[in-house]
């Protein structure tokens, strides 16, 4: 955890993606003589780490756009994963002949979808246009499902020598449609328990077990544990405001912010501390020639089928349906390009690879287990390295990035627009006015309050830069000085024992809340710009 933090304190001023700086980290750690062998257990990833990212990442996808989006992205999650595993497997019985199809498919059912965690960690922040993004972490959400599959089958097959396309559609069926069933069931019954409880820190705690208990049901009756996790926090995210208290979902928040920094950094760093695991296990045996050249083929392979798959993807619905070609047009090229470029693989590949069993049904060494091990970890290293360094580029090469409005701008005419909303309904209680006028005055005089301060930012952005900054300061001192004055009054409060403990806890949060939106407003975000 110590690396952890470092690593992302330095990622900024190297200009690298967070997920990228720590796999190199982990992997420069890895190389130091005398360090002990981390060994990434498969359950650690799969019920440990994989549950509360997905959770947090369906959380914060917006349904209404996912479902706009929802052809695009089962195109990329169903279509482009065994698209993919095809021609990974094709790439692996070119190289290695004596390997089987059953073999080379499990490689490409590992390989196939890209990383939810990676996809999510690498754009954010990029400016990436905002369907664009939906459509690439929608992808990521669901493609898990499609992928292990795929791998199951083919570690199935090579156990037993058999394979029946049947089941394979039937158990893939199977699997999406029993994960989305018990993820929205248990969405369900866990709405209904924060609707009854009225507890923020026993609710904080409920929406840690959520994700865990949705992935443990699926998977314990044998389906999709992936889609039950996304489908339930789909579900519960679209009923936040109707269940959740404000100082719950304020705590909540925090906390989850907090676990997501955690595991996301531990998950990379873990991936660049196998790379001495498995060196040593190529190193016993001899076709290291041929498993680098085989990990450059596949992870060309895996690059050139994503950008083959996703423009004809884009153009056939629209060229077969007229009235597809009139409600949605073409997408532009550049996000076409962009969509192509953002494949990257993560933890979850990995955790595939290493859950390949040891011996196959003979008590025999599973063949080219650790070939499979290594040329994963190539792969993820790969993308993680090559596409993530240089997605920020291809994004200003694209012109992708460019704002008509920066963030803080955009963020000020949403205030102003909320102001309005809350005028909109006082003006609307005529019954309120006619009995307690002075009331809705001062309720009025609130909002508009927050108006003025939402207008004062925006005059501030439009200033030049010293103008900005000597209005700023005056506004700083004052605000942020009031702030705290009351805050020391009340740490005096609270030692001469004129107020309890959860009394000052209460106020202090209040005091925080509000300094905490003076900064936002007057573009205080950092404790060094006080």
């Amino acid at each position: 955890m110590i690396l952890v933090t470092i690593l992302a304190l330095v990622a900024p001023w190297l200009r690298i993606p967070v997920p990228t700086c720590m796999v190199l980290g982990g992997l420069l750690i890895s190389l130091l003589p005398g360090l002990p062998v981390v060994q990434l257990p498969p359950d650690l990833v799969f019920l440990v780490f994989l549950p509360p990212l997905l959770y947090s990442a369906a959380w914060t996808l917006p349904w209404h756009q996912f479902k706009r989006n929802l052809r695009p992205i089962l195109l990329l999650a169903i279509g482009l994963v065994l698209a993919t595993a095809i021609g990974v497997a094709v790439t692996m019985k070119w190289i290695v002949p004596e390997m089987s199809w059953a073999i080379a498919f499990a490689l490409g059912g590992i390989l196939g979808p890209p990383d939810a965690v990676a996809a999510t960690s690498v754009t954010r922040g990029l400016g990436v246009p905002s369907r664009t993004l939906i459509i690439l972490e929608g992808e990521s959400l669901v493609n898990d499902a499609t992928g292990l599959v795929i791998f199951r089958l083919g570690i199935a097959a090579a156990l037993t020598g058999s394979f029946a396309m049947i089941d394979a559609v039937q158990l893939f069926l199977l699997a999406v449609l029993g994960g989305v069933a018990i993820g929205y069931a248990l969405g369900f019954v866990v709405s209904w328990c924060h609707r009854l409880l009225d507890e923020k820190t026993i609710e904080t705690v409920l929406t840690l077990l959520t994700p865990y208990a949705a992935y443990l049901l699926a998977e314990f009756v044998h389906v999709s544990g992936v889609l039950a996790t996304v489908t339930a926090g789909i579900y519960l995210s679209r009923r936040q405001l109707d269940h959740f208290s404000p100082a719950m979902r304020l705590q909540a928040m925090g906390v989850w912010q907090t676990l997501e920094f955690i595991l996301n950094g531990l998950a990379f760093v873990l991936i660049g501390l196998q790379l001495p695991t498995i060196l040593k296990q190529l190193s016993v045996n001899s076709y290291l020639i041929v498993t680098v050249s085989a990990t450059v083929a596949v992870y060309l392979t895996v690059v050139v089928v994503r950008f083959f798959w996703v423009f004809p993807a884009a153009w056939l619905p629209r060229a077969l349906s007229s009235r597809l070609r009139e409600r949605d047009p073409m997408p532009p090229l550049a996000s076409l390009v962009l969509i192509g470029w953002c494949g990257m693989r993560g933890v979850v590949s990995l955790a595939a690879a290493l859950s390949i069993p040891e011996k196959g049904s003979d008590g025999l060494p599973f063949p080219f287990r650790d070939m499979l091990i290594a040329i994963t970890f190539g792969v993820v290293l790969g993308t993680l390295v090559i596409q993530g360094i240089s997605l920020s580029t291809v994004v200003r090469w694209l012109g992708l990035g460019f704002r008509e409005q920066p963030p803080e701008e955009e963020e000020a005419h949403v205030q102003l627009e909320l102001v309005a909303a809350a005028i909109s309904y006082l003006e609307s209680r005529v019954d309120l006015n006619a009995e307690h006028p002075e009331v809705l005055r001062r309720v009025r005089d609130h909002f508009e309050r927050q108006g003025e301060l939402a207008l004062s930012q925006l005059a501030m952005m439009h200033m030049s830069k010293d103008e900005a900054l000597a209005m700023s300061r005056p506004s700083r001192e004052l605000y942020l000085g009031a702030v705290r004055a009351q805050r020391r009054l009340l740490h005096r409060l609270r030692d001469s024992n004129r107020i309890e403990s959860q009394q000052w806890q209460n106020l202090v949060s209040v005091l925080d809340l509000e300094e905490t939106r003076c900064r936002v407003a007057l573009g205080v975000i950092h404790k060094r710009d006080s």
